[in-house]
């Protein structure tokens, strides 16, 4: 069956924030096409596509940073201070002081 390129665009546009994509395979399967039928209508070269999974992999991410920020576990706080971290700081934290 043949498909429209517009009508493939918009439903994935649609998808993208509906189920939370982070990359285009994920895509691909919520719109029930293969890789190579997305190739083919040039869907993974188009910048909206593209713009819209990287604005959900940032809220995601941000979510996650919170949550992390906001947690009782040391270990996600380390791994969200690691992430905020410049070099010096990195370096620091992962030196052992010899005695």
């Amino acid at each position: 069956m043949p498909y429209d390129t517009e009508e493939l665009k918009k439903l994935a546009l649609k998808i993208i924030p509906e189920e939370q994509c982070v990359t285009l395979e994920e895509v691909w399967l919520f719109l029930g096409i293969t890789r190579g039928t997305a190739t083919n209508h040039g869907l993974n070269e188009m910048h909206e596509i593209k713009e819209a999974v990287q604005r959900e992999k940032i809220a995601v991410k941000n979510k996650l940073r919170r949550r992390w920020r906001d947690s009782d576990n040391a270990t996600l706080q380390i791994a969200e201070f690691k992430l905020c971290s410049d070099d010096e700081e990195l370096a620091r934290l992962n030196t052992q002081k010899v005695n």
